[in-house]
C-alpha cells in the first residue's frame, strides 16, 4: 500500500525530528566532556566553580603579603593559611584547547576548531581565560561493513547483526567503536574463541566519499596468531587442592574427566562439590559466561583463601588441538572465625542498656563448603527516669541466649 505525498512529508518530518533529538543528546555529552577538560577552579572558587569566586581573597592576600617572611607571626600565618596563586601557566590553556579539539574529533566533529584568549584586567596580576569552541557539523555513520573475518566469524557477525552498536545515520563517536570491539569480543568468546580480544579488531574510516558522513570498515588486525581464529572445546579438569601453601600433593582422585590432587588422606572438600563448582562440562564448547560462572561459584564456596584458574590448550604447535584443559590451583582458608561485639540500646519506651555478643564460625564444617556459626549473646536494659518508690524502678530486663546457624552453598528441599 502506497503513501500519499502528505504522508511522505509527515514521515520525513518525524525522521528529521528524531535525528535532531539524537544530535542534541549527542552534543550534550560532548559539552559535558568539554566542560570537564576546560574547567579549572581559580583561587577562592565557590563550590569548585571555574567562573564563580569569592570577592574576599584572604588566603591569597596572606600569601602575597607574607611570602618573604622568615619568622614570627607572619611566617606562621603563611604556613597555616596562605593559598598559592593559580597562574595561567599552571592552567596551561594551550594544552587544554588541544585536548578539547581532540574531544570534538572523538565525537565526530571533524571540522571543529578551538582557541583560547587571555583577558587581562587593570590589575596586572589578574587575568581570565576565555575558550572559543566551534564544533561544526557532526559526522554520521553511512555504510558499515565487516570484512576480512574468517567464514565462521563472519557468520557469527551476520547472525547477530541486529545487536551491532554501529548504526547507519547515528553520530560517529570513538566510544561507540570501543563498545563495538567489546561486543564482538564477547560474541566470539561466547562461541569458543577463547583467545580473541577486542584489541584484535580495528576500523578503517573514510570521510571523503560523502560530505559529513563516515564510510566505516570493521576488520581484524593483520598478522593475528592462528590461536585467535580457532574455536575451542572444553577438555579435562585438573585441580590441585592444598590446606596450606606448601603442602605436598601426595594423593590423587580421578573420576571421568576430572582429576583432583590433594594433601593428606582425605579430600578437604567433597569431590562432588568441587565438580559442581565448575560450570564447564567436558566436550562442550568454551563459553565466556561459563568461565565467569566458574569464578563466581568457586568464590561463593567461601572456603578458599586463594584460587587460580587457567585454560591451557593441549597442543599449540604439533597437532593443533582445539581442546582447552582447565587447571585449578586452590588453597584452603582458615577453618575458624570468631568475633566479639558490644552495643548500646536506647528504645522509644525510655529503656536503655548495653549488650554483648560472641560468635564462632567454622568453614567447610562437613566437607561440603557448609558454614556453621554459634553465637552467644546477652543484654541488660533499665528504665530511664524511674523512681525507687514507683513501679518504674522494676521495669528492668535482661536477655541471654545462644544461636546456631548453618549455611549451605546449595538449595536443599
Amino acid at each position: 500500500q502506497g503513501f500519499t505525498n502528505e504522508e511522505h512529508e509527515q514521515l520525513e518530518k518525524a525522521e528529521e525530528k528524531k535525528r535532531e533529538k539524537e544530535l542534541a543528546e549527542h552534543f550534550s555529552v560532548v559539552e559535558e566532556e568539554l566542560n570537564a577538560v576546560l574547567s579549572y577552579a581559580p583561587n577562592g572558587a565557590i563550590f569548585g566553580s571555574s567562573t564563580l569566586r569569592s570577592p574576599l581573597q584572604f588566603r591569597l592576600r596572606i600569601y602575597n603579603s607574607c611570602y618573604d617572611s622568615h619568622g614570627g607571626i607572619r611566617r606562621f600565618l603563611f604556613k597555616r593559611f596562605a593559598a598559592e596563586p593559580i597562574l595561567v601557566s599552571t592552567v596551561s590553556p594551550e594544552m587544554r584547547a588541544k585536548i578539547a579539539l581532540n574531544t570534538l574529533r572523538n565525537y565526530g566533529y571533524f571540522g571543529g576548531s578551538t582557541r583560547y584568549e587571555v583577558i587581562t584586567s587593570k590589575n596586572p596580576k589578574k587575568a581570565k581565560i576565555s575558550y572559543h569552541i566551534s564544533p561544526g557539523k557532526a559526522y554520521l555513520y553511512d555504510t558499515i561493513r565487516y570484512e576480512r573475518f574468517t567464514p565462521e566469524l563472519d557468520s557469527l557477525i551476520r547472525s547477530n547483526q541486529s545487536e551491532s552498536l554501529l548504526k547507519q545515520g547515528k553520530p560517529f563517536s570513538a566510544q561507540s567503536l570501543v563498545a563495538e570491539q567489546s561486543r564482538l569480543e564477547r560474541l566470539f568468546r561466547e562461541n569458543g574463541y577463547y583467545y580473541y580480544t577486542g584489541s584484535n579488531i580495528t576500523f578503517l574510516a573514510d570521510t571523503l566519499m560523502r560530505k559529513h558522513h563516515v564510510q566505516l570498515k570493521v576488520v581484524p588486525k593483520d598478522g593475528l596468531s592462528p590461536l585467535m581464529n580457532k574455536s575451542y572445546n572444553i577438555g579435562n579438569l585438573y585441580m590441585a587442592l592444598r590446606r596450606t601453601e606448601n603442602e605436598p600433593l601426595d594423593s590423587i582422585r580421578t573420576l571421568r574427566t576430572t582429576t583432583v590432587r590433594y594433601g593428606g588422606k582425605k579430600l578437604a572438600v567433597r569431590f562432588g562439590v568441587l565438580r559442581r563448582s565448575l560450570a564447564h562440562r567436558a566436550g562442550e564448547r568454551y563459553s565466556l559466561t561459563n568461565q565467569e560462572h566458574t569464578f563466581e561459584k568457586l568464590a561463593q564456596l567461601n572456603v578458599f583463601s586463594n584460587v587460580d584458574v587457567r585454560y591451557v590448550p593441549r597442543d599449540t604447535i604439533g597437532s593443533g588441538s582445539d581442546t582447552l584443559d582447565i587447571y585449578v590451583n586452590a588453597i584452603m582458608d582458615k577453618l575458624y572465625d570468631s568475633s566479639f561485639e558490644m552495643n548500646a540500646t536506647l528504645k522509644s519506651n525510655d529503656q536503655m542498656g548495653p549488650g554483648v555478643a560472641y560468635s564462632l564460625s567454622k568453614r567447610n564444617a562437613f566437607g561440603g563448603a557448609e558454614k556453621v556459626t554459634w553465637k552467644l549473646f546477652g543484654s541488660y536494659e533499665w528504665q530511664l527516669g524511674g523512681d525507687a518508690n514507683t513501679d518504674n524502678s522494676l521495669m528492668n530486663s535482661y536477655e541471654m541466649g545462644t544461636q546456631l546457624a548453618i549455611e549451605l552453598p546449595r538449595f536443599v528441599a
